[in-house]
């Protein structure tokens, strides 16, 4: 019986002994170092450029060259010395190429012309001009030189032909005017024309005087 009781007690002491080993080992691999974590940092970034659009440059804004030689006519103020001109001593402003006012009518007509006329300094422009009141039969067309002012273009009536005398054209040669208009002989209604009438004229003293002409017959 002793002996059974040796026994025990070396087997109870051979289990505490396995106990403590395996505690041993296993606190000696939970106190191995461990290797430190891998960190991974955060790429760089580079700065967005933020990209900012310039307003479109404004176009400067130009003023349309003023108009010139025939073209100027239209916004012309006429003057004249004679019949019907001289009643309107500040002039006709004309507007679009007319003026009326109590049935009294200017209007622009197609022949004109610019160029060189002796005894004149820079470039003349001629143009013609048809005179009408309402009610009545009368046409009067009239010749006017036209230049350059301080407030705008300037015509001065030349010349003003007969009743129902349409020009026909204007040009100039040899440094003269020359105007091409329908006419009539003396035994010819007023309502008629028989000639095709050429005319020079020449600039002296402040204005085109008509030095000559030349008829050729004429059927309407």
């Amino acid at each position: 019986m002793f002996a059974a009781s040796v026994l025990i007690g070396v087997l109870a002491g051979c289990g505490d002994t396995v106990a403590t080993g395996q505690s041993a080992v296993s606190e000696a691999t939970d106190a191995a170092p461990q290797p430190a974590a891998e960190t991974t940092a955060p790429p760089a970034t580079t700065p967005t450029k933020t990209l900012v659009a310039r307003p479109a440059a404004t176009p400067k804004r130009t003023r349309p060259a003023p108009a010139s030689g025939c073209a100027a006519v239209a916004g012309a103020r006429v003057l004249g010395s004679e019949a019907p001109y001289a009643d309107h001593p500040d002039g006709l402003p004309l507007t679009g190429g007319t003026w009326s006012r109590g049935g009294e009518k200017l209007a622009v007509q197609r022949p004109c012309t610019a160029g060189r006329l002796d005894g004149l300094n820079g470039t003349a422009t001629l143009a013609t001009l048809m005179w009408s009141a309402e009610g009545t039969t009368g046409r009067w067309w009239a010749l006017a030189l036209c230049a350059p002012a301080s407030a705008g273009t300037r015509c001065v009536v030349q010349d003003v032909l007969g009743d129902r005398e349409p020009i026909q054209s204007v040009t100039i040669a040899g440094g003269d005017a020359v105007v091409v208009y329908l006419a009539r002989t003396e035994d010819v209604p007023a309502a008629g024309v028989n000639l095709r009438r050429t005319a020079s004229y020449h600039y002296h003293v402040n204005r085109l005087k008509q030095t000559s002409f030349g008829d050729q017959p004429y059927t309407p």
